[in-house]
């Protein structure tokens, strides 16, 4: 039985491909920037729960983060008091959209293999988090993986 490995990989795998993410890492709840060598924007997988609600389902509770670096601008004044002198709204919509995009086909494969997760997960935005001040976007979701299923080879 390798459902954890294999869904962290899985997971790692749609991360990796999607053009925006520059690092994915797995911080075990942590600061997700808590490796200063770490490139961003950072797509973060976080399973911080399993259980077993029948003889041959694990339930994994997984937090899903994007985040990318604030880059304020020191050396304008802030004339537009509603957008600031920073790059936040960028940041919030681009993290959003690649959680999307990864999510979205995680939701789309899993009905397909006959793993079940939430239907409507909802995401909590962050903002100036962290050492390194970022923006992004965290979904935690719950994942039911019959035993047996593949979603990677090799993991």
């Amino acid at each position: 039985m390798n459902q954890y490995t294999q869904i962290l990989y899985y997971i790692k795998s749609l991360a990796d491909a999607e053009d925006y993410v520059s690092t994915v890492t797995n911080s075990g709840g942590l600061d997700i920037d808590d490796d200063k060598g770490n490139i961003f924007p950072i797509f973060d997988i976080f399973i911080d729960n399993a259980s077993f609600p029948t003889n041959n389902v694990i339930r994994f509770n997984i937090t899903l983060t994007c985040v990318d670096l604030r880059d304020t601008n020191k050396q304008e004044t802030n004339a537009n008091k509603f957008l600031g002198n920073d790059n936040e709204p960028d940041n919030l919509n681009e993290t959003l959209s690649a959680l999307f995009r990864v999510w979205g086909k995680m939701n789309n494969e899993f009905n397909e293999l006959g793993i079940s997760s939430d239907d409507n997960p909802q995401a909590t935005s962050l903002l100036g988090e962290g050492k390194n001040v970022y923006d992004g976007w965290s979904l935690p979701i719950v994942v039911d993986m019959p035993i047996g299923v593949t979603l990677c080879d090799g993991c």
